[in-house]
């Protein structure tokens, strides 16, 4: 028997819930971890100590796309062709990643102002949609922050999207970081654990 962690843990588990933890991985052969930074992170934060542990990467393959198609996601979402479009997938279902994801639009913000057609789309519904539309709401910035919903294929804002945005306060190592440089698509993200093993800054 295998686990396989890919999610960073924000908080301490009750000493319960880590005994419980602890006696079920002693039963596993071994336990896999997608980045070295979720490992310390789980060992560290979750207080979790699995004695036989494994750091094995993911990887992804590239879904081409056709240039009329990442146009046209553009035009069904009222994104100008020739505007400057920043991506971030998956903000709203995680809490750390919503923090990100409202730092990017106050950067945003800020933004605006010197290139007023520069546009951000997050995917994916959440239980934190309401909380970021509001934030924009609150930024004026609600006609440039697009919120997809959850989209049949992803891989379609990725080929539109001019920089790839992955602003996180936590993560174990992020599967849209890897899919942004295969698409060629230049990335912007925190500087944090597991996700400093995806990318090198500059």
């Amino acid at each position: 028997k295998i686990v396989i962690f890919h999610t960073h843990f924000s908080a301490k588990l009750s000493v319960l819930k880590t005994m419980l933890y602890n006696r079920i991985l002693a039963k596993c052969d071994g336990v896999c971890f997608v980045s070295k930074g979720l490992e310390e992170n789980v060992r560290v934060v979750a207080g979790l100590n699995p004695s036989k542990s494994y750091v094995l990467y993911p990887g992804v393959e590239f879904v081409g796309v056709k240039p009329e198609d990442a146009s046209e996601f553009r035009d069904q979402h009222g994104i100008p062709r020739d505007a400057a479009m920043l991506l971030m997938h998956a903000t709203t279902l995680y809490k750390l990643k919503a923090r990100g994801a409202s730092l990017l639009m106050d950067a945003l913000a800020k933004l605006i102002p010197r290139f007023p057609e520069t546009y951000l789309v997050l995917t994916r519904e959440g239980s934190f949609s309401n909380e970021l539309k509001e934030h924009a709401k609150n930024l004026n910035i609600a006609d440039k922050v697009i919120f997809t919903g959850d989209l049949d294929k992803p891989e379609l804002a990725m080929a539109a999207a001019d920089i790839y945005t992955h602003i996180s306060y936590g993560d174990g190592y992020p599967i849209s970081i890897l899919e942004a440089m295969v698409a060629g698509i230049p990335v912007i993200a925190s500087n944090i654990p597991g996700i400093d093993e995806a990318i090198i800054n500059g």
